[in-house]
């Protein structure tokens, strides 16, 4: 993974440590919930995935929020890959 000349912001940096620290579980909802609970502040929706597509723009890898999971409940997987 190599960033292109970009500095991250706090969010930015929250999700990318969230999505490795979890690897190939890192599914959306569960993201976005984590970072609630640690932070204490509400992710929404939009916010998160314009920040993943930012990220990906940035050069942070291929973020990829793949179809749902086949069980209960579904969820976005998320691939964060070079």
């Amino acid at each position: 993974m190599e960033l292109r000349n970009a500095s991250l912001g706090e969010f930015e940096q929250t999700i990318l440590l969230v999505i490795l620290g979890d690897g190939d579980s890192a599914f959306a909802l569960e993201v976005r919930r984590e970072i609630e609970e640690e932070t204490g502040r509400r992710v929404s929706r939009g916010a998160f995935c314009t920040t993943l597509e930012r990220l990906e723009r940035k050069g942070a890898g291929h973020l990829d929020l793949r179809s749902s999971r086949p069980t209960r409940g579904g969820g976005k997987p998320i691939a964060c890959s070079p």
